[in-house]
């Protein structure tokens, strides 16, 4: 049987079996809906679906029908009573606070008193709506007139003690609801603890937890009954009397449910019965896809030997392509042999001979720097005299400045004199009888505008002091900046040479202090003492300087390979946790703090690390000699040794290992393996990050060098080097100083221009303001005679164009000298550029002549031999292309091959797998992704015994003979795979149906075994109320001396009072409650109120004008009744308001009574009171 004839077989008997073995309470989402109702309701009592049977003892526990008590009778209430209620702007009332007792509180006063106010603040506050209040329609509206805000605020405290609190880490001991409401309708909640009164929350979804917790019921009119519910409940009818205690009790909303959920039960079983009539249409559909398959059951065999024939083809076409691939590669190994030896004695030679062409580079290097060098001085000196011929210009410009300043002054004094001419004239004019005062005011007035003109003066002169000094203080400032940089850096520098010098000599004598000081000679001396004592578990090395060389004939990269391992020639090596332990116990008590660590790590074999393969390229690792393993492999790790590439020059690296793309991003040739780029003469680094830009860092610091180094010469070199260093440190110092002065001295006249240009213009404006007020009162005067001061006024006129052609002179000049101060600024930047780079390149040239005098002396003369040598590997050399590129395309030829085969092969296993997974009733997956590399090496080569042209044939005798089957059944138009996929889908389909059918059923037999419980459970529940109501009825009657009983009918829903006045009397008995007084029945139906609310474990009541139609005998006795049972709940809280006289009643620590105010009458005389039409 073929596999797919079998896999078909396996699906279809599967699909069969499937109803047995799938979940039946599977519903599908239009069944949800219909049972989310039901559930909801079902639930909502124990929380379960499957629960009737909790039911069968309800009879025999009576204490399961009450609900659950929070404070504890006989105790004073300790969680949610009200404490306190704050109105403020609310109805009536502009600001009230009522502070309740925990037990029984009066709230009595006239009408139109704001009584009601209160409860429905409480209302309000606790969640109610407007409506529920029936003293408004809208939020809005009861909000107080005559508020100017138009808010209104009211709050609720409500008691949280003991465990029964509302989330007490909270809120604390007492919880505040506040309420905000608009006049425009909008309004906000607010949950705060009363302790702190910090806002805890804002959500509704809060305050409605809070009451659900605290069985706080302010839409239920047992608990909170207000003026209407209390008409209605005193007057109405035995119907109402019926519907008010099913809404009391709930028993209303729990009947209201169970209706809802017998509807939701009956669409249901429609819907069941819709899904069962849609099932012959999906059978017959399935029966016809079946046969559809079947046809391609034989198809699927000629398609698996085609399959399993281009396998073997490919492996018989890899076998003749190895043949021709082998041969090509033994050629290819001699010619390779013969070139490596070749190529060992050239590179023997070259080892040597590379010595002189590094003295080549460093006589060009070193003529180089001293070109550079003395460029660098010439381009200093040509600044420093540009600087100076900048400068020239500004001189001259504050020469003509201050001439034209000069002549300013004159032209001013002339335009003063002028003035003083007219106002004479002006003055001599005046009438005979003015003309004492109008002289005297224009004396005045002249005095006071040459003071003007001479603050003017003042105020232009002080600004140019105060721009001067100020561009003084700003050139200054970034001069004392760079002197003190310089300061700091030659002072670290001086440092860090007495450092390397105190070392050096304390190391003489000493290789191990060379690398970490005398701490690390005192460390390595306790090692080697510990380890002779064996207490060291396993190998401890270092410091690891002590195991490194420098490779001979690379000493030119010895500097930059020991800054590119970092500061680790100091740190040893440890393989264990308990040998680190030891190990810094040591470094604490010879007093290491940074220098002298360790590093852990496991004792393995020597890395093999690779190499970037690029001629000219270095590396730290081979131009370091490291003879012991551990530590060349921490190297590895910790300083990357194998992956920081070492070049002469910046230009090197990038003429030979940095190149660019087509979309000019740089990347580093060999750059698996080549990270980091360090470079000749100071040790910048480069490095490519992922975007292809370059990153540049530069090193501040002069390359030393400690491998390898003479220590007695190094001790000289660093001596010299410090004195140098120190007497430029003196030099620096000296100049900040004088710097430092002369920016101080520049501050201070600035600081002193600028307060005497202020002085000056606030005497400017008060003179000013003097003048414009004699200018005023002169001009007030009429009687001057019509004088010609033509002549006068003219000599004034040109006077001023004088004064402000001068001024618009010095304005200009003072521009130009603005101008030219980027120009001097520019000039002094690139002299302090230039001696920077001198100061560098200086450095430089004495590196690099120690360099060239240690290359000179390793320098020999082996040209000949390496000529000889070149050209024996050049015969070799011409060949080896020829027999590589044969090479290359036989091995491409292999590799392609070899991967299409094993690709046929991974395929082919791949399809038996999933065969054998359908088989097993898993879930194939027809399309498989190409393996990756690793998966594809992995297959074993075949060899089969015939050639590929053999198998390749027999691949088109199968073709064709497929071809001639699908033509003769008609099946060109679909695949198996669509026809098993569709016939799939099918089956799946028809067992859903079935599966929804099912669980549908059993869906609904539950349901109406669990509604019928729960119905049950509903009744006994009533007449557990009911009996409980009746007892408490008759026994407040009987305070009265009367009795009385409650006949229910719950098929007309009436609830009727029997009352009997003499309950020593049965003749008395009454059904008919219009033959008793009004005040008889108004007793009689607050009983009937005080009974409900018995049963109802709410931790408060409020009650108000309950007492509207009773007698003064009968409003006595209730209100005595109610005080009575009041006072013996005192782990429940009462809020009675009355409109009636209380002086019968006495207030004490559980009874409070609160009198409001009359209330205020309007204009009108009408009451401002709001109340709802």
């Amino acid at each position: 049987m073929s596999s797919r004839k079998r896999r078909f077989n396996q699906l279809d008997s599967r699909t069969r079996n499937s109803d047995k073995n799938e979940d039946s309470h599977v519903v599908n989402e239009e069944d949800e809906e219909l049972l989310s109702p039901k559930r909801q309701a079902v639930e909502s009592e124990d929380g379960s679906r499957h629960r009737s049977h909790d039911s069968e003892g309800f009879e025999d526990e009576e204490d399961d029908i009450s609900p659950k008590t929070m404070n504890i009778p006989g105790k004073p209430a300790s969680v949610g009573i009200l404490q306190c209620v704050r109105v403020e702007n609310f109805m009536c009332h502009r600001k009230l606070t009522v502070k309740l007792c925990s037990n029984v509180n009066f709230i009595s006063g006239q009408n139109g008193s704001g009584k009601s106010a209160v409860l429905a603040a409480i209302q309000i506050c606790l969640g109610a709506g407007a409506r529920r209040t029936h003293r408004a329609r809208q939020l809005g509206e009861l909000v107080r007139k005559e508020s100017s805000s138009g808010t209104a605020r009211i709050s609720v405290t409500i008691r949280n003690e003991g465990s029964d609190g509302f989330q007490p880490e909270k809120y604390g001991d007492s919880i505040i609801i506040e309420r905000t409401l608009s006049r425009n309708g909008g309004g906000s909640y607010k949950l705060k603890n009363a302790t702190t009164e910090k806002t805890i929350s804002s959500n509704r979804k809060d305050l409605t937890a809070l009451l659900d917790q605290l069985n706080i019921q302010v839409e239920n009119p047992v608990a909170v009954l207000d003026q209407e519910e209390a008409k209605k409940f005193l007057t109405g009818k035995a119907s109402d009397k019926y519907s008010f205690f099913t809404k009391a009790t709930d028993l209303e909303r729990l009947d209201r449910t169970y209706a809802d959920v017998s509807d939701s039960i009956e669409e249901l079983e429609n819907n069941g019965k819709r899904v069962e009539s849609s099932l012959s249409n999906v059978v017959d559909t399935v029966k016809r896809l079946k046969a559809e398959v079947e046809q391609f059951t034989q198809l699927e065999e000629w398609e698996d030997k085609i399959s399993d024939t281009r396998r073997i083809q490919a492996w018989a076409a890899l076998k003749e392509i190895h043949s021709d691939y082998e041969q090509a590669q033994a050629h290819h190994s001699m010619a390779e042999e013969k070139l490596i030896g070749r190529q060992k004695v050239y590179d023997e030679l070259c080892a040597v001979a590379s010595n002189d062409e590094g003295r080549t580079a460093k006589e060009e290097h070193l003529q180089a720097l001293t070109r550079e060098s003395e460029e660098a001085s010439q381009l200093k000196r040509d600044a420093e005299l540009a600087l100076v011929k900048t400068k020239a210009p500004v001189r001259k410009y504050q020469r003509e400045a201050k001439q034209v300043e000069k002549e300013l002054g004159s032209a001013r004094e002339m335009y003063a004199q002028s003035q003083k001419a007219l106002q004479r004239a002006q003055q001599k004019a005046a009438d005979d009888h003015q003309a004492k005062e109008q002289a005297q005011r224009l004396s005045d007035l002249e005095k006071h505008r040459q003071k003007v003109e001479e603050l003017k003066d003042g105020v232009k002169r002080w600004q140019q002091e105060q721009s001067q000094h100020l561009q003084s203080y700003q050139e200054l400032e970034p001069v004392v900046d760079q002197a003190k940089k310089r300061s700091n850096n030659v002072s670290k520098q001086v440092y860090a040479v007495q450092t390397k010098r105190n070392e050096l000599k304390s190391s003489q004598g000493n290789a191990v202090a060379v690398y970490g000081g005398p701490k690390a000679a005192k460390l390595a001396t306790a090692v080697q003492r510990m380890k002779q004592a064996g207490r060291w578990r396993g190998p401890v090395m270092g410091p690891i300087g002590m195991y490194v060389k420098v490779v001979n004939g690379k000493e030119e990269f010895a500097a930059l390979a020991e800054f590119g391992l970092g500061n680790l020639l100091d740190r040893f090596i440890v393989t264990n946790d308990h040998d680190r332990q030891l190990f810094q116990k040591l470094r604490r008590e010879m007093g290491c703090n940074r220098e002298c660590n360790c590093f852990q790590t496991k004792e393995n074999k020597r890395y093999q690390i690779r190499t970037c393969g690029i001629d000219g390229v270095e590396t730290v690792a081979s131009c370091l000699s490291i003879g012991n393993d551990l530590v060349f492999n921490v190297l590895v790790d910790q300083a990357r040794i194998d992956s920081r590439a070492l070049m002469k020059s910046l230009k090197h690296t990038e003429e030979i290992l940095l190149q660019t793309n087509s979309l000019g991003r740089e990347s580093i040739r060999g750059g698996d393996v080549i990270r980091e780029i360090y470079n000749l003469p100071l040790g910048d680094v480069v490095s490519i990050n992922k975007s292809g830009a370059r990153n540049m860092r530069s090193n501040e610091r002069p390359l030393k060098q400690i491998i390898g180094a003479d220590t007695r010469a190094a001790v000289q070199e660093a001596e010299g080097e410090l004195k140098q260093l120190e007497a430029e440190l003196k030099e620096y110092k000296s100049q900040e100083s004088a710097s430092q002065k002369e920016l101080q001295e520049a501050k201070q006249q600035w600081n002193k221009a600028r307060q005497q240009l202020r002085n000056t213009n606030n005497k400017l404006e008060e003179i000013e303001e003097i003048a414009a007020k004699l200018q005023g009162e002169i001009d007030g005067f009429n009687n001057v005679e019509d004088t010609d001061f033509t002549e006068l006024e003219d000599d004034v006129e040109n006077c001023n164009q004088d004064v402000v052609a001068l001024q618009e002179k010095l304005e200009a000049a003072e521009k130009s000298q603005e101008d030219l101060l980027p120009d001097i600024e520019q000039a002094k930047n690139k002299v302090n550029e230039l001696a920077a780079r001198n100061e560098r390149v200086l450095s430089d040239l004495g590196k690099a002549e120690k360099d060239l005098i240690r290359l000179v002396t390793e320098c020999g003369e082996h040209e000949r031999k390496k000529t000889r040598a070149q050209q024996k590997i050049q015969v070799v050399q011409e060949k080896l292309p020829e027999i590589k590129n044969m090479l290359d395309e036989r091995t491409e030829n292999y590799h392609v091959a070899l991967r299409q085969a094993r690709l046929l092969q991974y395929r082919s296993e791949y399809a038996i797998a999933q065969k054998e997974k359908e088989a097993d009733g898993e879930t194939p997956d027809l399309t498989p992704e190409d393996p990756p590399d690793e998966v594809l090496e992995a297959i074993a080569i075949e060899s089969p015994s015939k050639q590929a042209a053999y198998y390749e044939a027999k691949i088109s005798r199968l073709r064709k003979k497929i071809v001639q089957e699908k033509e003769r059944r008609n099946i060109q138009n679909i695949t198996y795979e669509e026809a098993l996929d569709r016939y799939t889908r099918a089956r799946k389909d028809l067992q859903a149906k079935n599966n929804q059918l099912q669980t549908i059923k059993e869906n609904v037999t539950d349901l109406y075994e669990d509604l019928g419980s729960r119905q049950k459970r509903w009744k006994r529940f009533r007449k557990h109320y009911i009996h409980m109501t009746k007892g408490t009825f008759d026994d407040i009657l009987n305070l009265k001396g009367s009795s009385g009983s409650l006949e229910f009918d719950h098929n007309e829903k009436t609830l009727n009072l029997v009352v009997q006045k003499d309950n020593t009397n049965e003749n008395s008995q009454n059904r008919d409650l219009k033959a008793l007084s009004g005040g008889e029945r108004s007793f009689t139906t607050l009983a009937l109120l005080v009974a409900m609310g018995e049963r109802l474990e709410t931790p408060f009541r409020v009650m108000d004008e309950f007492d509207v139609f009773l007698d003064s005998i009968a409003r006595k006795i209730a209100l005595e009744t109610l005080v009575e049972i009041a006072l013996k709940l005192d782990h429940r809280q009462f809020i009675f308001i009355t409109p009636q006289d209380l002086s019968s009643i006495t207030p004490g620590k559980k009874l409070k009574i609160f009198k409001m105010k009359p209330p205020e009458r309007s204009n009108a005389g009408s009451l401002s009171q709001q109340v709802l039409d």
